[in-house]
């Protein structure tokens, strides 16, 4: 596991349980570049036995099946991925 990895791991579990009470839906992740690996693939894998699905979000419509969306600021700045 790399660095923030704890943080990670904090958040998705948080996430998970909330979701499990109804309180929250699906979860937008909003990260470093250097970041994604880990919110994608690393931490989701060594988090929970049943894998959450997630999408990185780019010039593709969004899966309704996605319960992790994952992004960058770069991505959010420009207007065309918007769209």
């Amino acid at each position: 596991m790399g660095k923030g990895a704890d943080k990670i791991s904090t958040s998705l579990v948080n996430w998970q349980f909330l979701k499990s009470v109804d309180k929250v839906g699906n979860l937008l992740v909003i990260f470093l570049k250097s970041a994604i690996n880990a919110w994608l693939y690393d931490e989701p894998r060594h988090t929970f036995k049943i894998i959450p699905s997630s999408q990185l979000f780019g010039n593709k419509a969004i899966n309704d099946s996605a319960e992790i969306l994952v992004t960058n600021y770069e991505k959010l700045e420009n207007k065309y991925n918007l769209q």
